[in-house]
Parts: structure tokens; C-alpha cells; sequence
């Protein structure tokens, strides 16, 4: 039960992020929208983590492939004043 909810909260969190980036002004906001990206890698990796867990092994990657993505994306962007650190202890963390 509580897999099945942390599941849903995971995915509401992505659909959040999804609509929230299609806002125009983000794009005058590009720490706002660092923040949203490192939101995604957050949830993307407890997804996979959960579906680890629940031995979905193509679900998990799916998931984990998706965070390893949005990593190297967010890893590449050099202006991002503390941002590092922030994105490495929510890797640590999962």
C-alpha cells in the first residue's frame, strides 16, 4: 500500500514539473527552472528505486536512464551557483 502511494506522489510530482515548464516565464528563470530539473531527477530515481524494489527491473531502468539523463544535462550547465551541491546530495540520498 504504501509503494503503491509513494508511486502516485512520485508521478504527481513529474506532472507538476511537466506543467510548470511549460510556463513561459521559465525561461527568463533559469535557476527556477535548474530547481524543477533537479525536482525530476529526485523523482525519477525514486521511482526506479521503487520499481527495484518491486522487482520491475524495465520499469526501474526506464526510470533510472531518465535521472542519469536529466543528470548529465543538469551537470553541464555551468552557471549553476550551488546548484552542484544541491543535485549531489539528492544523488547521495538515492
Amino acid at each position: 500500500m504504501n509503494q503503491q502511494k509513494s508511486e502516485f506522489h512520485y508521478q504527481q510530482a513529474l506532472k507538476a514539473v511537466i506543467r510548470l515548464e511549460s510556463l513561459t516565464f521559465l525561461k527568463t528563470r533559469p535557476l527556477l527552472r535548474y530547481n524543477l530539473r533537479t525536482v525530476q531527477v529526485a523523482a525519477h530515481l525514486g521511482l526506479g528505486g521503487l520499481y527495484r524494489d518491486q522487482f520491475f527491473k524495465q520499469k526501474a531502468m526506464e526510470q533510472l536512464t531518465k535521472a542519469y539523463n536529466l543528470t548529465q544535462e543538469l551537470i553541464s550547465i555551468e552557471d549553476s551557483l550551488g546548484q552542484q551541491e544541491r543535485l549531489g546530495i539528492i544523488l547521495t540520498t538515492h
